[in-house]
């Protein structure tokens, strides 16, 4: 029986002077709520007026033609809290571009995918459960290649090989092939927004808090979760140059405060 289904997707794959951190974003959805979000996606769809093609998606370049920002803003928003009420959880992966650099884009790929079926693992082991990974298409030289090796062998994730028990299987989906597809871009949306448009505060105050609801986190108190390493991935986990170590703490600290900060 598979209890979780895994929708993933990567997020600003090349370097700019915006974005300095690469993204994968997994969103883990119990089966035994996967009926009633779609149908409630699809409620919400209809209550906003989408049309049955236009996209429900976390950047506001995609919003639907006639919707402002602020009506896409409380959309988004009523996404989340489908996502929570539906118990829906989070895993966000980042590196530093300045550190992978030197590395392909397949490379860069394979590292952010390797590191979020490693979680996804972790995840399912925590929950005795079992799981199916799905992916949105991947820019690569070999995808279904990637696919298969994961289902044969271990993957390498830093320095460890894990075995991926509790994964049945993987296959590719894609924007508009689900609900569920929309409820992940838009969660990954929110990831990537938080960890690559550190200035837009008030904004990612919000999206933190939002996307916080859902983020995987360690099972002590509410008042204590713990998201790093969990909801919060970020690698590697090795840091030799001070520069670098001072943009990871950068993002663990303004998480945490975008996150604690009071409505």
């Amino acid at each position: 029986m598979v209890d979780f289904l895994l929708f993933a997707d990567e997020g600003n794959p090349e370097q700019t002077d915006v974005n300095k951190f690469f993204c994968y974003g997994g969103t883990f959805i119990p089966t035994r709520h996967y009926s009633a979000l779609s149908k409630a996606i699809e409620q919400l769809r209809n209550k906003y007026d989408l049309d049955r093609t236009d996209p429900l998606k976390f950047a506001s370049r995609d919003r639907p033609k006639g919707m402002d920002v602020q009506t896409h803003t409380k959309l988004k928003n009523e996404v989340y809290s489908l996502a929570f009420k539906h118990e829906v959880k989070f895993c966000g992966y980042g590196i530093l571009h300045a550190i992978s650099r030197h590395h392909d884009h397949n490379t860069l790929v394979g590292f952010g995918a390797n590191n979020l079926l490693s979680k996804f693992n972790q995840f399912l082991g925590e929950n005795r459960a079992k799981g199916w990974a799905n992916f949105d298409r991947m820019n690569t030289s070999n995808p279904f290649g990637y696919l298969r090796e994961k289902f044969s062998h271990r993957i390498k994730s830093e320095n460890e090989r894990v075995q991926l028990e509790n994964i049945l299987g993987y296959s590719f989906t894609c924007d508009g092939a689900s609900h569920a597809s929309s409820v992940a871009d838009i969660l990954l949306g929110g990831f990537r927004y938080i960890l690559n448009e550190p200035q837009r505060d008030i904004a990612g105050r919000a999206i933190a808090k939002e996307l916080s609801s859902v983020m995987w986190h360690s099972p002590e108190p509410y008042e204590q979760r713990n998201f790093f390493d969990r909801g919060l991935v970020l690698r590697p986990k090795e840091i030799s140059l001070t520069r670098y170590q001072a943009d990871y703490q950068e993002i663990r600290d303004r998480f945490t405060r975008w996150v604690e900060v009071p409505d």
